[in-house]
């Protein structure tokens, strides 16, 4: 194996699409490479006569940018750009225990290098990735960052000649690219416990559901039509009637009150929401449309939401669905939850062999004073701009007919205070984005990160003859997707030769579903979980006496060194206990208490972490916090899951 067959090899276990790059990449007949000697005796790269590295001694100038870095932990990310010959990816890699992720927007330079310098050793690290584009780089930043990580950025002298505008882009932009990050563990800290909670009172109606990989791969070569509620929708909505024959329709919930007006009837209508969103589709006739549901979608919806047939969407990203897949014996590939129901609709369709899909009303910005399709369930949304500050502001030009559809709280004055907080917090964060036109449109931070989701489903396919078009016309720009009105799309599509309803039909006449197979292993892990909890519990309600006593010694003007270390060591030995027989075993108790799990652990698991007084009274808060939330949220839990054990055990589900 060559040296570069021996580097693509390694990259292209996370990055197919840059390995293929790399390997068919040329150099054009202007580009000039060349190895020159530095004063140090070492080798020094030449492109079109820059040199990349200090002509004097490339190895003391990475050490340097080392020196530089404020944290190089096993909790940090370091961005480095620029590879050339790899003596600062070298000296960071040698010297740090954190990931880091090599940034090298010149093919040339990755082609070049990775044929004559051997870097397999750190390739085959799984905390080193290389990325040629800002969108590899946000990819794999979602992918590694974990909660409260450092990011540091660092590079050579010569990036600032080779990129100037991506060097500066990229530090400015730091600090938003770390909110985002960060933002999505705000949502799972916000999320998990509520996840957890609907996962466990849904299993019941789960297996009499049927899993949506059933589908998997019966409308290969199909179009498909992926229908969300965004203002661009209803320029389209007279071509959706026109070709609704034509291909696989997914809609979203909320998009269905447009839909009705042009009679156009969607194959799938898709609910994800933690939160009942039931009323999107209120007084609504859905007999007839079979449903796709995330595992962990609200209790409410999959008793309210009454369609022909319920599918369940299984998220790989999601602990729960991984937990009954493992137990029941099926594959999560290729389903992922991102937060937005038309992303699981989008996934769905793909594993169903579906090709091209087809975005429409995926604007992700409010566009014609907007924000959503008018005649959606949330169609009263409207924004303002006003004219003087150039500032846009979301508002309710019918707050009735708005309350109507949104939420499942029949209480109107909660109902008020639900939507003027919503509104009052898109407001305070109000950004931007790109449009098609190239000009900027008004969205929301949500919107911002859904479109990187997006784009990544396009470039992780991008290998494939997958075509993605986007015609939500007059959005906000979607990287890897053709732009084209709907009618232009379908002309160029081939008859539809299937009847949707008739085929599904077929496929279930012989499907076993693996959950409903297998719901006898489901109620013993069950069972099994809520032993293990009820012998946990003793020890949980002993840490939370002991983490009070040690914040109590600790204050003490004259503490007891050997109370002090047992209490620690109890606590130690607590989280091990915990770590080991309870949330290793059921890792869907992790859901329960996220945010002070993870606190814990990285104090635990950290050898660095306990160096003093301060780091022995944070272990101590931190474990109070913890066994606190345990014996509330774990507690609840547990009664959920013997709710559902007797549910599952009763003559109705067995």
């Amino acid at each position: 194996m060559s040296i570069l067959e021996a580097n693509l090899e390694n990259i292209r276990r996370y990055n197919p699409v840059l390995a293929d790059k790399i390997l068919r990449h040329k150099l054009e007949n202007n580009v000039k490479l060349e190895l020159v000697q530095s004063n140090s005796g070492d080798l020094n790269l030449a492109y079109n006569n820059i040199l990349i590295h200090d002509f004097d001694d490339p190895q003391k100038e990475a050490m340097t940018v080392f020196n530089r870095l404020e944290n190089t932990s096993e909790y940090s990310i370091s961005i480095i750009i620029g590879l050339g010959l790899g003596y600062l990816f070298k000296r960071v890699y040698l010297s740090s225990k954190g990931k880091m992720i090599v940034f090298e927007p010149s093919l040339d330079i990755l082609r070049f290098t990775l044929e004559v310098v051997d870097f397999s050793t750190e390739l085959a690290d799984k905390r080193v990735y290389i990325v040629n584009s800002r969108q590899e780089l946000i990819k794999f930043l979602d992918e590694t960052y974990l909660h409260k990580d450092s990011i540091n950025v660092c590079g050579l002298a010569s990036c600032q000649t080779l990129y100037p505008e991506t060097t500066i882009n990229l530090i400015d932009e730091l600090p938003k690219i770390k909110m985002h990050l960060q933002s999505n563990y705000s949502c799972l800290f916000e999320k998990s416990f509520s996840w957890a909670m609907e996962g466990m009172k849904n299993i019941p109606i789960l297996s009499q559901s049927t899993n949506i990989d059933a589908l998997r791969g019966k409308f290969k070569s199909k179009p498909a039509l992926i229908i969300s509620s965004g203002p661009s929708l209803d320029k389209s909505l007279e071509a959706v009637a026109k070709y609704q024959d034509n291909a696989v329709i997914l809609a979203t919930g909320n998009s269905y009150k447009s839909l009705l007006q042009y009679n156009i009837k969607p194959d799938f209508l898709g609910f994800i929401e933690v939160h009942d969103n039931s009323t999107q589709v209120k007084d609504m006739d859905i007999s007839d449309i079979n449903i796709i549901f995330q595992s962990i979608t609200n209790n409410n919806n999959l008793f309210k939401v009454n369609g022909k047939r319920n599918f369940i969407f299984y998220s790989d990203n999601d602990l729960f669905s991984r937990w009954i897949s493992k137990k029941t014996g099926f594959s999560t590939k290729d389903y992922e939850n991102k937060g937005t129901v038309s992303y699981c609709l989008m996934n769905a369709a793909f594993a169903m062999g579906c090709n091209p899909i087809i975005l429409l009303g995926q604007d992700l910005a409010y566009t014609n004073g907007r924000c959503y399709s008018a005649s959606s369930s949330y169609g009263a949304l409207i924004c303002i701009k006003d004219e003087e500050t150039g500032k846009y502001t979301v508002e309710i030009d019918d707050f009735d007919e708005f309350a109507k559809y949104y939420g499942g709280c029949h209480d109107p004055k909660l109902v008020g205070e639900i939507i003027s907080s919503r509104l009052e917090m898109i407001n305070e964060n109000m950004t931007y984005v790109l449009g098609q036109d190239g000009n900027m449109l008004p969205s929301e931070p949500n919107y911002a990160s859904f479109i990187k989701f997006f784009e990544e489903f396009a470039y992780d396919n991008s290998l494939s003859d997958l075509v993605l078009i986007n015609s939500s016309v007059g959005g906000a720009l979607i990287k890897g997707y053709k732009t084209m009105p709907l009618e232009e799309a379908m002309k160029e599509l081939k008859p539809f030769d299937i009847n949707v309803d008739s085929l599904i039909s077929e496929v279930l006449s012989t499907y076993e579903d693996p959950l409903k197979s297998n719901i006898g292993n489901i109620i013993n892990n069950i069972k099994s979980m809520i032993e293990a909890i009820n012998q946990f519990l003793p020890l949980a309600e002993d840490g939370l006496i002991i983490s009070g006593q040690l914040i109590d010694e600790l204050g003490e003007s004259k503490s007891d060194i050997d109370k002090i270390r047992e209490f620690t060591n109890t606590l130690m030995n607590y989280y091990i206990e915990g770590k080991d027989k309870l949330f290793g075993q059921y890792q869907i108790l992790t859901y329960c208490v996220f945010r002070d799990l993870l606190e814990l652990s990285k104090i635990f698991e950290d050898e660095n972490s306990i160096n003093g007084i301060d780091d022995i009274l944070r272990i101590a808060q931190t474990s109070q916090i913890f066994y606190q939330e345990f014996l509330f949220k774990v507690v609840e839990f547990k009664k959920t899951a013997e709710q559902t054990l007797e549910k599952l055990t009763s003559s109705v589900y067995v």
